[in-house]
């Protein structure tokens, strides 16, 4: 049985802090568990634990995952039952249901030092999402001369200075977040200024805990027509600015 999504078609998002004390090992096993026992899902979680990845990055990716899984069950939970996940030739993940008839969303993952979120658009098309910490000005600098077109550094070089890195970073997520909608991989020229008519650009800034300075910019790509994003699951408070 295909699971259709058009009683509750719309776009959702997730976003969550992680900690270093989280047991890579139990979220796992949890993972494990909350997911339907298939070859499929088995081989996709082992993909997200190979052994050359870094304990953090194992980490972070799990608990995306996590992040995932969480929001379908609160947005359909009886997806779950039957859910496989997979990768594109790309790297992209998707999901099937048990039958292998694509089901009526797609969803994309991010994830950083001390942050994960999950965007799930219900009903057609494709959505990218990315988070970062706000770069320190040295590697926001060499970012912004490499990849950053002429009319980008322009403009982040009229900003004060105390500024510019977290501009740079808000920016390079935008960039990040069409290329993972559009799903073929970076760089395809894309000017962050100048967001694409057939699609739609969101920005937020998040501070996890007001006991840090640390700041993370977010960006989410979905299509022109989607609907307004619902900030869910006991996401962190955040302020989504869609870009002019």
């Amino acid at each position: 049985m295909t699971h259709h999504f058009e009683h509750n078609h719309g776009l959702y998002l997730s976003v969550q802090p992680i900690f270093d004390n989280v047991s890579i090992e139990a979220l796992e096993n949890k993972l494990t568990a909350a997911l339907p026992s298939c070859p499929e899902n088995q081989t996709y979680l082992s993909s997200i634990t190979s052994s050359a990845a870094p304990s953090r990055v194992k980490l972070q990716r799990l608990a995306a995952l996590s992040c995932f899984l969480s929001l379908l069950k609160e947005i359909c939970p009886s997806a779950l039952s039957s859910i496989r996940l997979h990768r594109d030739e790309n790297g992209r993940p998707y999901a099937q249901t048990a039958d292998h008839k694509l089901q009526t969303m797609d969803f994309n993952l991010t994830h950083t030092e001390g942050l994960v979120a999950c965007a799930l658009l219900t009903g057609k098309g494709r959505v990218g999402v990315d988070a970062e910490a706000v770069m320190a000005p040295e590697r926001a600098q060499k970012l912004t001369a490499r990849f950053f077109t002429s009319r980008e550094q322009a403009y982040l070089a009229s900003l004060p200075c105390d500024k510019t890195a977290t501009e740079a970073t808000r920016l390079w997520t935008g960039k990040e977040a069409l290329s993972k909608q559009d799903g073929r991989g970076y760089p395809l020229g894309f000017d962050s200024l100048c967001v694409p008519d057939e699609l739609t650009l969101y920005h937020a800034m998040i501070q996890v805990s007001p006991k840090t300075d640390i700041c993370f910019a977010l960006s989410l790509c979905v299509p022109e027509n989607s609907p307004v994003p619902c900030v869910g699951n006991a996401s962190l408070p955040l302020d989504l600015q869609k870009s002019l």
